[in-house]
């Protein structure tokens, strides 16, 4: 076969029939096909020709690991508006990183991450306390313990903290691994960026490094308010000083920390970097505009929420240097005054003697530090975990790092990058909800390009997910165009259903993070699952898992009843025998009659098969994975397909600029909100609550139900309460609830365990 011969085949959508089998030994002159619809029946395939491949102008990312985890790009068209993510162009490495190259002095640690670091904290009290421990010791001990509870307390009774997928996609980790023509786009693509939210994390302090051992550094570039890339930059596993992707890794970290750059982060962002200065990435003393986001909320927070009137006058009989000239000025519309903002924060400001309530003032001293949890919690009634602070966060996070041991592994890593992410977007989401205006006198060397962010028109692009097993292991995770985004999650040795490890088995995964959170914000799926289920069950048992999968899909994710957002690949030929399928034949029959099979069952459930031309002499010397040559044919196979479907058009929106003044705000929400809750009270249907329901769990499950409610209040009487905003709501909830939605039998259907 020559070189200009392409290995791929665009996909086939196969509709109510079996496609005949190509003559594998006799492949066409050109193997690149474009998608078709197979009509029913057993006669050979007739081709529709969904568009001509000329006719889209789309941007693929396919990257490649070699033996050394190296990747090879390549590129055909545009950047992608709403992703910095750079779109691959033919660009080779100029040095080997098959060598694992660490260009810091510090000790490299081998110990894994803790999976859950507070269990150990959630049972300490004055009681448990060791009797040996005793003055500052014994203080430490017990706050730990307060810390952890309080946390747990806190994840179970408010929704967990969410920011979209669809608004960053997967992150870019950068280490001695990461391809010198990822940087290169990164480079180019974030010339233009002028904000920045940064954020680190170091090791839990050790008597070697009683600091912590800084270990990462967060950056979020941020194009607007719905759009933004993810750098997670690994020092403590950056390549050699001495190689040129070091120098690139440090041209592109010399490029965020500009003074040209407004850099934000939650509390003294110079400080924070100041421990990371040795590893050379970047000048400390060029970052000079920044924003502390933490001082900001609080000047935000005081001015929404100014003291009480009982609050003022008990302090104003305490503090002798209050005069009534002064009280007077608190007790006034501050709108209506001439600005003299020193002299308003004065009285503004927290202080020991406040006597507001702590809704609206949780913290009685002089110049509070919130905490970002607290933050979250009191502006959008959500819970940041803080759960994985003390960790080991020198470990590499990128599982392309290997240095995990166990599956275990793996996932605490992912929680990990979860976590780092999640403290990088509370104090995004925090900026985001500030009123700029307020800071005029306060910030003002680069409020411009603050508010150029926050003024943009956002434009939010669908996001498809594909869920496979090992085919897609040399598939970018993040595939970006002008008109969407594609999430590839692959995981070797995927199965529909594996009883006895859940963390191969689709049917488990789609209902646990991060998967379920993908779905969640998808529009489309694909799932490419199936070689390795059908050298271990037969048809019949097959069908049965694919069905009960559907089921579970679409219970909670309703999107996906739409047949054509649902779509599945068929199974790829594979000979490699197993104790069920001894033999050639036994094995080829059983993906034929399954393929078939899966083809009549999409008819019912209304879901599409996709074929992408797979063939025996695909295969490499295993006899299961596809051979190096035609490493690229799923990746192609994968992007032309998204291609083939009709272009969803994106949402835009503008930022509205509010010009209210806040105490008008303040009023028409506080009127707003005593209506909505009187009408709630009357709205309420009860249901039976069995154990082991938590209020938690019902709140996930009527979230995946996509019930609309109001408020869900503490069970009583083993009773559970819904409230409602709209008498319609009301009946289309009580008309889909059963009486028993809430007993033992069902709570392990829903998979809650």
């Amino acid at each position: 076969m020559t070189s200009s011969h392409s290995f791929f085949q665009h996909p086939v959508i196969l509709v109510r029939g079996f496609q005949n089998e190509r003559d594998a030994s006799h492949p066409s002159p050109s193997l690149l096909q474009h998608p078709a619809l197979l009509e029913s029946g057993f006669r050979g395939a007739r081709n529709v020709h969904l568009s001509s491949l000329s006719s889209f102008d789309t941007p693929t990312l396919s990257s490649t690991y070699t033996s050394s985890n190296n990747y090879h790009l390549t590129h055909q068209s545009q950047s992608s508006y709403n992703s910095l993510l750079p779109h691959p162009v033919l660009l080779e490495r100029s040095i080997s990183t098959s060598e694992r190259s660490i260009s810091n002095t510090y000790y490299h640690s081998v110990t894994q991450p803790h999976s859950n670091p507070h269990q150990q904290f959630l049972n300490r009290s004055e009681e448990t306390c060791p009797p040996e421990l005793t003055g500052s010791k014994r203080t430490r001990w017990l706050k730990a313990g307060k810390k952890a509870q309080l946390n747990q307390e806190l994840l179970s009774k408010l929704p967990n903290f969410q920011w979209p997928v669809e608004f960053y996609g997967t992150p870019i980790h950068l280490h001695y691994n990461t391809p010198e023509s990822v940087v290169l786009f990164l480079i180019q693509r974030l010339q233009n960026i002028k904000v920045y939210v940064i954020d680190t994390e170091s090791d839990k302090p050790t008597k070697q490094h009683p600091k912590g051992l800084p270990s990462l550094i967060q950056v979020q570039a941020i194009v607007n308010q719905t759009s933004s890339t993810v750098l997670l930059i690994e020092v403590q596993h950056l390549p050699y000083r001495n190689t040129s992707l070091f120098n690139l890794i440090k041209t592109l970290c010399s490029l965020i920390f500009s003074c040209n750059n407004t850099i934000m982060g939650w509390g003294e962002i110079t400080e924070e970097l100041k421990s990371f200065q040795h590893f050379h990435l970047f000048d400390h003393s060029q970052i000079i505009n920044t924003f502390n986001i933490q001082k900001g909320f609080l000047h935000q927070w005081n001015q929404q929420h100014p003291h009480t009137v009982e609050c003022l006058q008990h302090t104003s009989s305490n503090l002798p240097d209050i005069s009534s000239e002064d009280y007077l000025i608190c007790c006034v519309n501050s709108d209506d005054l001439m600005d003299d903002s020193s002299n308003h924060d004065k009285y503004n400001d927290d202080h020991h003697l406040c006597k507001c309530p702590n809704s609206n003032r949780p913290y009685k001293m002089k110049d509070p530090m919130w905490a970002l949890q607290t933050a979250i919690k009191y502006s959008f009634n959500e819970a940041l975990d803080k759960s994985m602070t003390m960790n080991t966060w020198s470990c590499g996070l990128d599982i392309h790092l290997k240095t995990w041991q166990f599956f275990e592994d793996q996932c605490t890593r992912e929680n990990l990058i979860s976590y780092a992410m999640n403290d990088l977007f509370a104090s995004t989401k925090l900026f985001f909800h500030f009123d700029l205006s307020t800071f005029s006198n306060h910030f003002t060397s680069f409020l411009p390009s603050l508010n150029l962010i926050k003024q943009q028109p956002s434009t939010t692009f669908p996001l498809y997910f594909v869920l496979s097993d090992s085919h897609s292991t040399f598939v970018p995770p993040l595939i970006t165009t002008s008109s969407y985004q594609i999430v590839v999650k692959s995981i070797s040795g995927l199965k529909w259903f594996d009883a006895k490890q859940r963390h191969l088995s689709a049917l488990s995964l789609i209902t646990t993070p991060p998967y379920a959170s993908y779905l969640t914000a998808a529009t489309k799926v694909l799932f490419l699952i199936g070689t390795n289920s059908v050298r271990l069950f037969n048809t019949s048992e097959l069908l049965s898992q694919v069905e009960q999968f559907l089921t579970i899909l679409r219970t909670n994710h309703a999107q996906f009843s739409n047949t054509n957002n649902t779509h599945m690949v068929a199974c790829f030929p594979c000979r490699k025998l197993s104790n069920h399928f001894s033999s050639y034949s036994s094995l080829e029959a059983n993906i034929s009659s399954y393929n078939r099979e899966l083809i009549r069952l999409s008819n019912l459930l209304h879901f599409n098969v996709i074929d992408f031309h797979v063939s025996n002499h695909h295969l490499g010397i295993d006899n299961l994975h596809i051979d190096k040559p035609y490493r690229n044919l799923v990746s192609n196979s994968i992007t032309t397909f998204f291609a083939s479907l009709p272009t969803e058009s994106p949402s835009s929106s503008t930022t509205k600029i509010n010009r209210r003044s806040l105490e008008a705000i303040k009023k028409r929400n506080t009127t707003r909100h005593h209506k909505m809750a009187q009408i709630q009270k009357e709205l309420v249907i009860s249901r039976s609550i069995e154990q082991p329901w938590t209020l938690k769990n019902v709140k996930d499950f009527l979230h995946k139900q996509k019930i609309k409610h109001a408020k869900v209040p503490p069970v009583r009487n083993n009773k559970v309460r819904l409230q409602f905003n709209t008498i319609s709501d009301l009946h289309q909830t009580d008309e889909a609830l059963p009486i028993d939605t809430f007993s033992t039998e069902n709570f392990y259907r829903c998979c809650f365990f």
